[in-house]
């Protein structure tokens, strides 16, 4: 059902708000669970349909069978949080970015659907990106307009890489499970040792590039630099030992990313 994700997401906020110093509002880390929730179940239900038969990974057969469950539940759900979104005051600076986020979205991830496998290289990209915009937009709109914004970008572009490494190694071992599906992903345009290599290039790269930050940056985010690193290594443990439990891999990389919690009690 993604939850994992949502918390993921939730955490990211909340480790962007440190960054920017700023105090996000308790219901936006509310609304942005149901966004990203909404967004990955309405992939997934969109997904279910496409497929002709029984689904090979267990999460599209969960959509399948309780297709019509979980659709009546997406429509109460998006419902509730879009009227939490237009109706409280606390969080109406949000939604006209907010809006114009999603459409966006919506028309480019759209776009590589109809297009198919012809540009299908590019949905880890988009997915990486619009999810690290999303999670650090109300952080950002509320950012003091004379914050040093260095430090922001320097932490922006490492978990961005991590996010791309994330959904780099889904598509590496949801390889068999995609071909019988039908879908595709970057590995239209790489072999699978391809790609292997190219997650390893990217993640020494980040590496070295959060080893930098870690230490140039003020002593202060540190803490935020090393947590960025610990994701970063966890992913890298992973891909080292891939075994047969592949859906348990899955959920340890997408459990990973509620990390950033710990900053609320440090």
């Amino acid at each position: 059902m993604s939850l994992d994700v949502v918390l993921g997401s939730m955490a990211g906020m909340y480790f962007f708000s440190e960054i920017l110093e700023t105090s996000s509002p308790l219901l936006s880390y509310f609304i942005l669970g149901i966004a990203v929730w909404g967004i990955y179940t309405l992939d997934h239900l969109a997904d279910a349909r496409m497929i002709n038969k029984r689904a090979s990974s267990p999460r599209h057969q969960f959509h399948q069978k309780y297709f019509k469950v979980i659709s009546l539940v997406w429509l109460v759900v998006g419902i509730t949080g879009f009227s939490l979104l237009i109706l409280s005051q606390e969080v109406h600076f949000v939604v006209i970015p907010g809006i114009i986020l999603a459409f966006m979205m919506t028309l480019w991830m759209g776009f590589l659907k109809w297009m198919g496998e012809k540009l299908s290289w590019l949905k880890e990209i988009s997915t990486a990106l619009f999810y690290v915009i999303g999670i650090t937009l109300v952080p950002w709109l509320l950012k003091d307009p004379e914050y040093d914004e260095k430090t922001y970008f320097l932490m922006l572009t490492g978990y961005l890489i991590i996010a791309l490494i994330n959904l780099l190694i889904l598509s590496y071992i949801d390889k068999k499970g995609d071909e019988n599906d039908g879908f595709g992903s970057i590995l239209v345009l790489l072999s699978k040792s391809q790609l292997f290599n190219l997650i390893w290039i990217l993640g020494i790269i980040c590496l070295v590039f959060l080893m930098v930050i870690l230490f140039w940056q003020p002593s202060y985010f540190r803490i935020h630099s090393s947590l960025l690193l610990a994701m970063l290594l966890f992913h890298l443990i992973q891909l080292a030992s891939i075994g047969k439990d592949l859906e348990m891999v899955r959920q340890k990389m997408e459990a990973v990313f509620i990390l950033p919690l710990v900053l609320i009690i440090i």
